[in-house]
């Protein structure tokens, strides 16, 4: 009798396999596996990331694209409504769009492969590569302080690679900051905590971030929760290495030791540092190491000693919690650097942190991630309601698209 059923359930297993690898070709996207595997085309064993930790996210690969018009003539993009361009830049553009079907709002960054292929980075590497490392990187991603990609349209028939990002209307925290010159010391914390959360995770994630700076953390529409966002140069690394073998980012906003000439650094101490230059920017509205060139920047950063000034813009005083923060932070040898452990206990934010338990990092899985995807790859299906409704106006929203 029990041979019986286990035959049974094998037979079972393997037509339900042959099902769902034919609706995978007649269909625009496909379902992975719990183990990270694949039943079609779609996850192969050369491309794409395992999906994260076993878990299911709401994220869809699509790769055929029908483009149309309404009765207004305002151009959709499958089920997506453009209503209007929210930023441009040299590799791209971001649009507003709505889905008609669920009518919530979305970003959607629209790059053009075939030109971005052509802007070499270096002697191997092109700005392609880089949407694509940010595809692999928040495909595994979900974290509310982390902006959420839902979609990734890849037709591999149109010259445009489609990301439909989850829509912040509160723009970024350097637009934001830039009308205000600074940022009271209470908003301030509940910003640091929630991009420390995000930091967090991406570091007990295998993700280093490497351009963490106003410009890259945007706002929710009532400006309460902050999020990280633009992946395009991050490192992801494997075990407990974390080393970095070259820099990027603003300059004013890099670590010492990635403008020494040293070598090999470790890449959460450098997101730290960076973490400590946009607390000071929140309080002072301006970096603390500045100069005339990108040598003279660098030259301050490695020798200057830090300098606190008495009072923010706005005339007030920074606390002497807030000051001695900065300092661990902002520690120009990595190994004194805070930690993000100790981060927590500090007492300028510790009180904060109690509402937000510390992350248990998940196993990562067998065999480490594979980073080397060519073209984007399906996470699993978008079957959860997690989408944010956008408010009724439309607010600027970060220039993610440089």
């Amino acid at each position: 009798m029990r041979l019986w059923l286990y035959l049974g359930v094998v037979c079972l297993e393997f037509f339900v396999r042959l099902l769902l690898q034919f609706l995978g070709k007649v269909g625009s996207c496909c379902c992975a596996l719990e183990d990270g595997g694949s039943y079609n085309r779609l996850l192969d064993t050369n491309g794409g990331v395992p999906r994260p930790f076993g878990g299911r996210y709401p994220f869809v690969f699509t790769d055929k694209l029908r483009v149309g018009r309404d009765s207004e003539g305002r151009k959709l993009l499958n089920s997506y409504l453009v209503l209007q361009t929210l930023d441009t830049g040299s590799s791209g553009k971001v649009k507003l769009a709505i889905d008609i079907n669920s009518r919530d709002y979305y970003a959607i960054k629209k790059y053009n492969k075939v030109l971005l292929q052509k802007k070499k980075l270096g002697l191997q590497r092109n700005e392609y590569e880089n949407v694509l490392r940010e595809i692999r990187i928040l495909q595994r991603l979900k974290h509310s302080n982390i902006v959420q990609l839902y979609e990734v349209i890849n037709d591999e028939e149109d010259d445009y690679i489609y990301l439909v990002m989850e829509y912040l209307s509160g723009g970024s925290i350097l637009s934001k900051q830039q009308k205000t010159l600074c940022i009271d010391e209470e908003t301030a914390k509940r910003y640091f905590v929630d991009i420390s959360c995000g930091l967090e995770y991406l570091h007990m994630n295998h993700v280093i971030h490497r351009d963490i700076k106003p410009d890259n953390i945007v706002l929710t529409g009532d400006e309460k929760i902050a999020k990280i966002c633009d992946f395009s140069v991050s490192h992801v690394f494997e075990d407990n290495d974390d080393r970095l073998s070259s820099s990027a980012g603003a300059p004013a906003f890099l670590a010492p030791e990635l403008v020494s000439v040293r070598g090999q650094s470790h890449g959460k101490p450098t997101d730290i540092w960076a973490l400590g230059v946009t607390l000071y920017y929140f309080i002072y509205g301006t970096c603390p190491f500045l100069g005339a060139s990108v040598p003279a920047i660098y030259e301050q950063i490695q020798h200057q000693d830090l300098v606190l000034p008495a009072l923010q813009p706005n005339g007030q005083t920074p606390s002497a919690e807030l000051q001695d923060l900065l300092h661990k932070l902002l520690t120009k040898d990595p190994k004194r650097r805070i930690t993000m452990k100790d981060i927590r206990k500090h007492p300028w934010c510790s009180s904060m942190f109690v509402k937000r338990p510390s992350i248990e990092a998940p196993p990562v899985p067998v065999g480490g991630y594979r980073t080397n995807m060519k073209k984007p790859r399906i996470s699993g299906p978008n079957t959860t309601n997690t989408r944010v409704n956008a408010p009724s106006t439309f607010g600027p929203i970060s220039k993610s698209v440089n």
